[in-house]
């Protein structure tokens, strides 16, 4: 996880936590809404399902005003969305751009997300979709332990050594 962050950070990236303005929310918003619709103009051969997902999650997460955003100079280049409950932080939605120049945006939100976490002394839940498994593998996520649900988690003490353990590594 490390090497990504780095390389996310070494371009200058970085990774900005609620409460953020409305009115520059709006704006991300306005352009994350735009990027989406744009997806329908590219070349056949970019114009991929899983780009198409990615660009409406991010806008889906950037609605919500509880979102960990990651930047690459003034620009949004993925986002995750949460909610706080009793006993976790649960995740919404997560969405990228998926540009090149923007390797490691996700990684850097996970990161952000695991510091969330122990910020607010919580765990963390969500889920993801099949073709995203091996991320949250890589990610070192305690997955499927709710039966049927693609449920991905890390506990309050995966989030403690996964941020030391890449603030080291930084």
């Amino acid at each position: 996880m490390a090497k990504y962050v780095r390389v996310f950070r070494d371009r200058g990236g970085i990774v900005r936590f609620p409460p953020h303005r409305p009115e520059e929310r709006r704006l991300w918003v306005a352009t994350a809404k735009s990027n989406r619709e744009a997806w329908d103009y590219l070349p056949v051969m970019q114009r991929t399902d899983r780009l198409r997902r990615g660009l409406s999650y991010m806008w889906a997460a950037l609605r919500y005003p509880r979102c960990i955003v990651a930047f690459l100079g003034r620009e949004a280049v993925a986002a995750l969305s949460y909610d706080v409950k009793l006993d976790r932080v649960e995740v919404r939605v997560v969405g990228s751009r998926q540009a090149d120049n923007a390797r490691g945006a996700g990684t850097a939100l996970e990161l952000g997300l695991a510091e969330e976490g122990i910020r607010r002394r919580l765990p963390l839940r969500g889920d993801y979709e099949a073709d995203s498994r091996n991320f949250h593998l890589r990610l070192g996520r305690r997955l499927d332990l709710v039966a049927h649900e693609n449920s991905s988690e890390w506990t309050l003490e995966d989030c403690q050594f996964i941020v030391g353990g890449i603030e080291k590594a930084l």
